[in-house]
């Protein structure tokens, strides 16, 4: 409107600052990026000095290992990661097939690309996958680079994930997915934190700072599993308790003994349709089953209303009330 009446164009500097300002900032969201990858980098450097002598021998050249922690995750999904694009010679559906008969029902944390264009912090999101995959990786490799022979890639991440540095290093990483990736995701980019700004960001930024330097003198602070550097924000922000509780309640996996009704999924051979049935064997039996259970969590509910699929490969007996003791792992099939 000032332009149009030549308003504007009759003020001075001075005068059209007065009436007119523009702050520019930058995005938190992306700004938590650029801390990761300046911290991936600096790690690397770190860890290069530490297997300095290792990554000098021939060998290691050969295999081309090296202290780039995010190659390493890119290479693990390489072989045994699924989803779209899979590297030709990788493993992925010989993996899926080892897995599932020899670790049905434990955990496998899927393995999140770390190419094609991702964000800088899914290189702690995809270490926290591999730290917490490795022993079942590792054992993989062993079988097949026993039954198959020398593979230059399986070689090398059989060589870096028995290497206590390499996977001290992926703890690091998971810890820091845990206590700064995660929640830097929540206060930067929540949709429940209305009315937030970039200049609600400050506190946050602050703590962040705060933490890091108090790591310095004290490593240890971070390895303690309750260590929650954004606590103080907690008692005015109660979107951030609600958020870890949700974040920790998906991620609960514990392999626990409880009682409940068990419904057998199985298969008519006529229809191909999937019968629910009460579990009826007699005795105790060592079995694989696909189970239905009422959900203790509105977050799991799916097409079959408040019920979750798990994998039941436990010993259990069927008692008299249609229930059964089983133990199980809270990972969906």
């Amino acid at each position: 409107m000032l332009e149009s009446d030549g308003t504007w164009q009759m003020m001075s500097v001075t005068e059209r600052k007065k009436i007119a300002k523009v702050y520019s900032t930058t995005c938190t969201r992306h700004l938590s990026n650029t801390f990761l990858d300046g911290g991936s980098k600096a790690e690397q450097k770190w860890l290069g000095g530490k297997l300095e002598d290792s990554l000098a021998s021939a060998e290691a050249q050969a295999l081309r290992v090296s202290s780039d922690i995010t190659a390493l995750v890119r290479a693990v999904s390489k072989d045994v990661g699924e989803g779209i694009k899979v590297y030709a010679k990788g493993s992925s559906t010989k993996f899926r097939a080892w897995l599932e008969k020899h670790h049905t029902g434990s955990l496998f944390l899927h393995t999140e690309r770390v190419d094609l264009g991702v964000r800088q912090d899914s290189k702690t999101e995809a270490a926290f996958a591999v730290y917490y995959n490795h022993p079942i990786v590792v054992s993989f490799l062993e079988t097949v680079l026993l039954l198959s022979g020398q593979s230059k890639l399986k070689d090398y991440l059989f060589v870096s994930l028995t290497s206590l540095e390499i996977i001290a290093t992926l703890c690091a990483r998971a810890i820091v997915h845990d206590k700064v990736t995660t929640r830097m995701r929540f206060f930067s980019a929540s949709e429940s934190l209305e009315g937030w700004s970039v200049l609600d960001m400050a506190p946050v930024f602050g703590a962040l700072r705060d933490a890091l330097r108090a790591g310095v003198d004290n490593p240890s602070a971070w390895l303690d599993r309750s260590f929650d550097i954004f606590d103080d924000l907690a008692e005015d922000t109660p979107e951030y308790a609600d958020f870890l509780r949700d974040r920790d309640g998906a991620l609960e996996n514990e392999i626990s003994s409880i009682s409940v009704t068990l419904t057998r999924i199985v298969r008519d051979r006529r229809t191909g349709a999937s019968v629910h049935a009460l579990c009826a064997r007699r005795g105790g039996h060592r079995r694989e089953y696909i189970y239905m259970f009422p959900s203790r969590s509105s977050s799991e509910v799916n097409d079959n209303g408040r019920h979750v699929l798990v994998k039941v490969t436990s010993y259990f007996k069927k008692r008299s009330d249609g229930t059964a003791s089983a133990r199980f792992s809270r990972a969906g099939v």
